[in-house]
Formats: C-alpha cells, structure tokens, sequence
C-alpha cells in the first residue's frame, strides 16, 4: 500500500494520528484549524491565478510512484519549459513552514517530477492573505522524505499502536484527543 504525501505530515506531527485515522479506521473529529482549511481550499474555485501563455498548469493533480512507495495530491503543479513549481494551498502557516508540511510539500515535488519528467525547481505554500512561503527542495528534505516514508510504512506493517509524540502541547488541538490518551 502507497504511502500517501499528507500522511507524512500527520505522522511528523504524531504517529498516532496516522494510526488512528488509517488504521484504525477512526473518524476524526473536525478542528476549527481542519474548518477553516476546508473553507480556504473550497474558495480556491473562484480564483484564477494567472500564468503566461504557454505554461501549464495542473489543479488537484494525482500521482503516485511505485519507487518511492508513494501517492499524493498537489494542489497546484506549473509546468515551465525546463522546470516545475508545486504549490500547496494552506489557511495559514508561519513562516519557515514546520518540518511536516514541508516534507509533505517535498514529497508532492519528487511526485511531480517523476510524473512530468521535469525537476521541481520551486516549493511554495500560499496562504490564504496571499503569502508565499517558499521551500527549497534540497538533498537534505528528499532524503527526509524518504526516511520519513520507511518509517510510516513500518508503522502500519506492524499494526500496533505508536508511542505518541513527545510534545504534548500537540494533544490538546488534536482530533483524536478524546481518545488518545
């Protein structure tokens, strides 16, 4: 089973999530923060980013990649001549970005450029008061994201539940906290 790009960032954020939700098959209760992310991306329909003629763009774009044992959706993915630039959409984020959603991010970027045969030359979330936050695509995050993929695939191969994170303050906001701990 591919891993998908957003449990990457769950399971930064706490493993259990990941168990809790994919596993074992737990709905999760919806945040203010999860409200307000639905409410940003339902918007996106009624706006046009615009781009010179000529280069592509790509909306909710699905790929998946059996070598890196992963899947994911990228919000937007514009194609250049030479190059790609993978954008995720997000309500709001500080900026640097915490290392979940920019390994998510990464990861949606080796998609694409396994996908459309082109390097991803730029990460970027946009925010909804149109901030852009770049990520660099380094060796360093690839390799984390690949690290970060065996980890949660060991997880759900051996189906028991994961320590939960170290920082607690994650618990209280949480979707599953009434029956975490």
């Amino acid at each position: 089973m591919k891993i998908q790009a957003e449990q990457l960032r769950q399971f930064l954020y706490c493993p259990r999530k990941v168990y809790w939700r994919d596993m074992a098959r737990i709905p999760q209760r919806q945040t203010f923060h999860m409200e307000q992310g639905s409410l940003f991306h339902s918007s996106l329909a009624e706006r046009n980013h615009q781009f010179a003629s000529g280069i592509n763009t790509f909306r909710e774009l699905h790929m998946e990649s059996e070598a890196l044992n992963l899947k994911g959706t990228a919000d937007l993915v514009v194609e250049h001549e030479n190059h790609l630039m993978v954008a995720e959409y997000k309500h709001s984020l500080p900026d640097p970005p915490p290392k979940g959603y920019a390994i998510q991010l990464a990861a949606l970027g080796m998609l694409a450029e396994e996908h459309l045969s082109k390097p991803c030359t730029s990460l970027v979330f946009i925010t909804q008061n149109g901030a852009r936050i770049s990520v660099d695509l380094i060796s360093e995050l690839r390799k984390k994201v690949i690290e970060t993929i065996r980890q949660v695939s060991e997880m759900m191969e051996r189906g028991t539940l994961p320590d939960p994170t170290p920082h607690r303050a994650r618990c209280r906001p949480c979707e599953y906290d009434r029956i975490c701990m």
